[in-house]
């Protein structure tokens, strides 16, 4: 009874052996898979191989950091962040722990997380001190840090000048309009009165057509003069006809009654 009983727990360590060696020669088919696809930059279909891994075994520690380089080069850096830094919080290796940490902070610096990007380094150098790139990205890092903060600071000084710049410029718009405005009116005011001052000459003109020039030449007035007494001499004449007449002898007869 106990041979039989060791025979079938040494069967069953045996099949779960086997088992164990087939699955990992299949994840890690599908791992080189993935990597040939990635190196002829198909991207996509690399990351279907890394999937098939990951599925075939969650443990496949390369599988899941290729993944995370997978989705660096498809730009998905938040993605890729999450994945790397997954990979660190997971993995009891410091090397894995260190270049995952390392990555995430590349993928940081592309979403110009700057902050986030120097926390990464940190956490890699903690990891592994020697990290010799994570040593630099970080300083690198820094650096951007420092320099986007003092640009936030000049754009924040600058905006009162702005909207000054602004202000004078509407304070411009608007008084060369009133100038403009002001300019029309007078342009109008002109027309009205070279319009009235013609309407004006003209009745002039119709009043000068109607009266009759009141100079005269030196023998229109002699001539005038001659007329006027020559006119006087005949009225005096007749006169004097009339008055004779009415002072001559009736030669009507009187009648005797």
């Amino acid at each position: 009874m106990n041979k039989i009983l060791l025979f079938l727990f040494l069967l069953l360590i045996c099949v779960s052996g086997l088992t164990q060696t087939v699955w990992n020669r299949s994840d890690n088919t599908a791992l080189r898979k993935g990597n040939k696809a990635y190196q002829s930059e198909d991207f996509a279909l690399a990351g279907e191989y890394y999937t098939r891994a990951l599925t075939i075994n969650p443990q496949n520690e390369k599988a899941d950091f290729n993944m995370g380089d997978n989705l660096f080069k498809q730009k998905k850096f938040k993605e890729a962040s999450t994945q790397f830094e997954q990979i660190a919080n997971q993995s009891k290796d410091l090397k894995i722990q260190a270049d995952s940490w390392y990555n995430a902070g590349n993928s940081r610096m592309e979403e110009s997380n700057f902050s986030g990007a120097i926390e990464a380094y940190k956490e890699a150098l903690r990891r592994n001190p020697k990290h010799t790139e994570a040593r630099y990205n970080l300083s690198y890092a820094m650096q951007k840090l420092t320099q986007n903060e003092q640009n936030k600071e000049k754009n924040k000084d600058q905006k009162p000048e702005k909207d000054k710049n602004k202000e004078e410029k509407d304070k411009e718009e608007q008084e060369k309009k009133k100038q403009e405005e002001e300019a029309k009116k007078e342009k109008e005011k002109q027309e009205q009165e070279k319009k009235g001052n013609q309407e004006k000459s003209n009745s002039e003109q119709n009043d000068n057509k109607e009266k009759p020039d009141p100079k005269m030449s030196e023998e229109e007035v002699k001539r005038l003069l001659q007329t006027l007494k020559e006119e006087e001499e005949k009225v005096r004449q007749r006169y004097l006809q009339n008055k004779n007449r009415n002072n001559s002898p009736s030669n009507h007869n009187n009648k005797d009654w």
